[in-house]
């Protein structure tokens, strides 16, 4: 039966070579949108490095100077704002709805600055690990609930941070050019930020890159959490604060923004005021609403694809199968059984579209891996991973647009379909 049935394809290759086109055509576009839906999904699977849930930031804004309740601190301008940003830290801190708060900059995921460095063991060492610098003070470990990949506690890792060491991350490209580990080598010795003459950090812990989003890729780099600490903050030497980020009791998040709104002593002091708390689970949604667009528009694109390819399909082998009917009430006369006839109809939709699937993939693969791939392997898995998803999809589609007319056409008595022989 099978040679059967390559013989009648074979006489009929005219017809069955336009279809092997039209396939092709669809199997390639979903094949695209299948890729990308893998690199999404493998890059959204990543870790994340930190836990948005219950985690609330406030911006850290200044009273404008032409304002009546703003006070001239001249020289010690600087001073004056790291205490008032200070007073209202601790006054925050001994809310009962918060567990913990940190002030920081540039920590914050979901945000889409940029402070990249390049950390190195020069000058002995030209090799360098590139990483995005986030300042925090040590309690950014609790509220964002960053863990130890080398066996360090929180408590220790806020001591060290206090002492002024810095938290590195691993790096996912360093580590596929440079093997699993070899960022190790970084930690416990001075590191020269961005080929500085004077090493300005020390890193003991290994954690995960707090990533600014979970639709993106490890181009940007890994993570540097350099510490800020009190006396920077009262001397004036601190970095620019530009944030408080609290994590507040499960189910006591209404509350803590009711008592900010109502507490003075939390919301300003002298020339420093905050914010209103903001979700850091809505700045995700922001942050993500174009990614998850993107995402939607091409699944949306791959479906209504699909439910084209299902409709040519279902009428092509509508035609093809009711031009047939005397040919199946031959072949079930003939002593075949309805479950070899549906069988050898669906196995010739199966055949077109294995042949399909034959011919796009070398196109496929000179299409996808044209110029420089620089993890070859991870590129293999999503054109496999997205082929096999677009395969699959195309064949499901192929079979119920054959299923559906042959059963059909099945119901018909012989007697009837061979009327007109």
């Amino acid at each position: 039966m099978r040679r059967d049935l390559l013989t009648q394809m074979k006489n009929e290759w005219r017809e069955n070579f336009w279809l092997v086109i039209e396939l092709m055509i669809v199997l390639a576009a979903v094949w695209f949108f299948s890729i990308y839906l893998v690199e999404a999904w493998e890059r959204h699977s990543i870790p994340r490095g930190f836990d948005a849930e219950n985690v609330y930031v406030m911006k850290i804004r200044s009273i404008n100077s032409a304002s009546p309740q703003y006070v001239d601190y001249g020289d010690n301008a600087r001073i004056k704002a790291g205490e008032a940003a200070l007073q209202m830290l601790r006054r925050i801190r001994s809310n009962p709805h918060v567990e913990s708060a940190a002030i920081s900059t540039n920590s914050m995921p979901y945000q889409y600055s940029f402070y990249g460095c390049v950390a190195g063991l020069y000058p002995n060492d030209t090799t360098g690990l590139y990483l995005n610098r986030r300042f925090a003070s040590p309690e950014i470990i609790d509220v964002l609930r960053i863990g130890s990949l080398n066996g360090f506690t929180p408590e220790e890792m806020k001591t060290l941070m206090r002492k002024g060491e810095s938290l590195i991350s691993t790096y996912p490209w360093y580590a596929e050019h440079y093997g699993e580990g070899a960022y190790k080598k970084f930690l416990g010795k001075p590191l020269y930020l961005d080929s500085d003459s004077i090493a300005d950090a020390t890193a003991r812990v290994l954690i995960n890159t707090v990533r600014r989003s979970e639709f993106e890729d490890d181009l940007f780099g890994g993570t540097i959490m350099l510490p800020i600490r009190e006396e920077e903050i009262l001397s004036g030497s601190s970095v620019n604060l530009s944030e408080i980020a609290v994590r507040v009791r499960p189910g006591e998040e209404m509350a803590f923004v009711n008592d900010f709104e109502n507490d003075p002593q939390m919301r300003s002091s002298m020339n420093v005021y905050l914010a209103r708390p903001v979700s850091l689970l809505k700045k995700r949604d922001i942050a993500h609403r174009e990614d998850l667009i993107n995402i939607r528009m091409r699944i949306g694109g791959a479906v209504f694809l699909l439910l084209l390819v299902f409709l040519g399909l279902f009428g092509t082998f509508w035609y093809r199968i009711r031009q047939r009917e005397s040919e199946t009430a031959i072949r079930l006369v003939a002593g075949a059984n309805k479950g070899d006839v549906f069988r050898r109809l669906v196995s010739e939709g199966l055949i077109l579209v294995t042949a399909a699937a034959l011919l796009v993939a070398p196109l496929g693969v000179l299409y996808y891996f044209q110029g420089d791939t620089e993890d070859i392997m991870h590129a293999l898995f999503c054109f496999i991973a997205g082929g096999l998803i677009a395969l699959a999809a195309v064949l499901l589609v192929v079979t119920l647009g054959i299923a559906v007319p042959a059963r059909r056409a099945m119901q018909v008595e012989p007697a009837i379909a061979l009327k007109e022989e």
